[in-house]
Parts: structure tokens; sequence; C-alpha cells
């Protein structure tokens, strides 16, 4: 849920595109959606980072407390 920063294949989502998950959407999608796992957008990116990372743990930890269960993080090089 939402949309992180980098380039995968063709897709390039810039910096100023990039929407962090609101803990409480990923409650409502996986209650409507019965997921096994999640994937989130808290602040890594595909590729090469391309100066300091802001990972935003506090909303990898809310999200995780509210729909336990596991959590993907995509582009995490």
């Amino acid at each position: 849920m939402g949309r992180i920063g980098g380039a995968e294949e063709s897709i390039i989502v810039d910096a100023s595109e990039v929407l962090y998950t609101d803990p409480l959407d990923a409650v409502k999608f996986v209650q409507e959606a019965e997921v096994d796992s999640l994937a989130v957008a808290a602040g890594t990116a595909h590729g090469q980072y391309k100066g300091e990372p802001l990972i935003d743990f506090e909303r990898i930890i809310a999200i995780k407390n509210l729909v336990n269960l596991p959590l993907v993080l995509h582009g995490c090089s």
C-alpha cells in the first residue's frame, strides 16, 4: 500500500510522488481483502538510494501492531 520511490523495470517513481502507507488505511485494506501479508511504503526505495534513506520505523511498528500480519518491505537494498 502506498508508493515507494526508485525504479524497477520501466516504472520510475520520483521522490515527490512517494506516498507512505496510512496505518488506518492498512487496517481497512486487510479487513476487506483478507490478505496473508501486506507490502507497505515506509521510506524504502527500489534500486540504489540517492541519499540517506528516511525509513519511518514508527510507521512500520504502528502498522504491524494494527494488522497483525507479516509485512513486506520492497526495495530494501
